[in-house]
């Protein structure tokens, strides 16, 4: 009756504990979702009209010129227009590295525990393909790769 009660609490624990871990990347793509939502409402404006930073001597309707590009606003200050290239573009960037940065702990983690000393998982055979030396061996090769580009986009952050 005890070893049936151990297994029932540790398959038990091993539910709570894939749930909690499951809905920690849950919470963590709300904040990517928020991060992101925010950089795109700061990337959503118009800088055309500002030249080099000083404006334009022709009368140029921005508020229009910029609705029609699908912004939502101008860029009010020409200097900042200036100023901020680069700033936009590094934002975007930080916020896709945050996302890549849960996508690879997520491949981590499911390699790790669809090994058979866990087995908390079992990886469908799309993701896996036969080893060269030993065909019997699935490899996780798309989480494998998923984890690879990670790093990629990481060196050239």
């Amino acid at each position: 009756m005890s070893r049936w009660l151990c297994g029932y609490f540790l398959i038990f624990y091993c539910i709570i504990w894939v749930k909690l871990w499951g809905s920690a990347f849950v919470d963590s793509m709300e904040d990517n979702k928020r991060l992101m939502i925010t950089v795109l409402d700061i990337l959503d404006q118009s800088p055309l009209g500002t030249a080099a930073g000083y404006g334009v001597p022709l009368e140029i309707d921005r508020d229009f010129a910029a609705k029609e590009l699908g912004f939502s606003r101008v860029q009010k200050n020409p200097i900042y227009a200036q100023n901020s290239r680069g700033k936009f573009e590094s934002s975007l960037f930080h916020v896709l590295s945050q996302i890549m940065f849960d996508l690879n702990k997520i491949a981590t983690d499911l390699i790790l525990f669809s090994m058979p000393e866990f087995g908390f998982f079992k990886l469908p055979v799309e993701f896996c393909t036969g080893s060269s030396i030993m065909p019997q061996k699935k490899n996780p090769d798309v989480l494998e790769l998923l984890r690879a580009k990670y790093f990629i986009q990481f060196i050239h952050g």
